[in-house]
């Protein structure tokens, strides 16, 4: 099954946007526009985050794990040498975004 990403595009397009009337010059001759578009441009940051973090869950749920158990929060200071040494040996990066 393939992860459909066209959302969090959207949403990452949407940010850009944002972010570039942000810092216009129409934003920097009006104080109270810059202020409300400051404020959309961090609405626009936290549905993007949201979306991600979303996308990644979705893409973690649809990856097979040879794990015995599901692992949420893994405090890499309190867990064995040799449970780091297997963590370590199958990162998997997740550039995913960019092969779309």
């Amino acid at each position: 099954m393939k992860l459909d990403l066209s959302s969090l595009k959207k949403a990452i397009a949407q940010l850009e946007e944002a972010l570039f009337y942000c810092h216009s010059d129409i934003a920097k001759k009006d104080d109270r526009l810059a202020l409300h578009l400051r404020a959309g441009a961090i609405q626009a940051f936290e549905f993007t985050y949201e979306s991600c973090f979303k996308m990644l869950k979705r893409y973690l749920e649809m990856t097979e794990s040879d794990l015995p158990y599901k692992v949420d929060v893994v405090d890499w200071h309190n867990i064995s040498q040799s449970f780091r040494n297997t963590i370590e040996s199958k990162k998997v990066r997740l550039d995913f975004l960019k092969n779309q």
